[in-house]
């Protein structure tokens, strides 16, 4: 139920999976891509790819990294993302969701603070939009979890910031 349901996306999600994976590999993005290294963004997607146990994960992941460059880049013409899109399709990396926003925002000059709490309010809105079609869940009690989630995302947005690149290993320990 409701409790349930806001418990893991605060508990489970925020604090494990969000600020040592998809949270952090945002921040380390934008670390790498500050020094233009890209080499450092293609190794953080084969880290998070290869640290994901479930088949069905890994697969759902690549084809919305997929769809998400396509869809950017039917909109905007930036060459890294023509990079990532080649060296997808060239089987040298998989794709991450996570990568193409942070490459995407990035290059848009949103702040790397934002791109990290603009992604995690996205996979929470997701996640309990998801929660209230599968589990007797209203969409206002729904609401009431994304918005009392908000200051767990800010503290876990402050938490990624002090983090840095030594955390990706963790996260493969955190998965196995």
């Amino acid at each position: 139920g409701l409790v349930g349901s806001e418990m893991c996306i605060r508990d489970s999600y925020l604090a494990s999976q969000f600020k040592y994976g998809e949270g952090l590999v945002i921040k380390l993005v934008y670390d790498a891509m500050a020094t233009d290294n890209l080499e450092q963004v293609w190794h953080y997607d084969k880290v998070l790819t290869v640290s994901t146990q479930a088949r069905e994960t890994r697969q759902g992941t690549k084809m919305i990294a997929k769809q998400m460059l396509r869809l950017i880049q039917r909109l905007h013409a930036i060459p890294v993302l023509d990079d990532y899109q080649s060296k997808i399709r060239k089987g040298e990396v998989y794709g991450n969701p996570a990568i193409v926003f942070a490459l995407y925002v990035f290059n848009k000059g949103i702040g790397c603070s934002e791109a990290i709490a603009l992604y995690g309010y996205s996979v929470i809105s997701t996640m309990v939009q998801n929660a209230v079609r599968a589990i007797p869940l209203g969409q206002f009690a729904g609401q009431e979890i994304v918005l009392r989630s908000f200051s767990q995302l800010e503290k876990m947005t402050q938490e990624i910031q002090e983090l840095d690149a030594s955390y990706p290993v963790s996260y493969t320990h955190l998965r196995a």
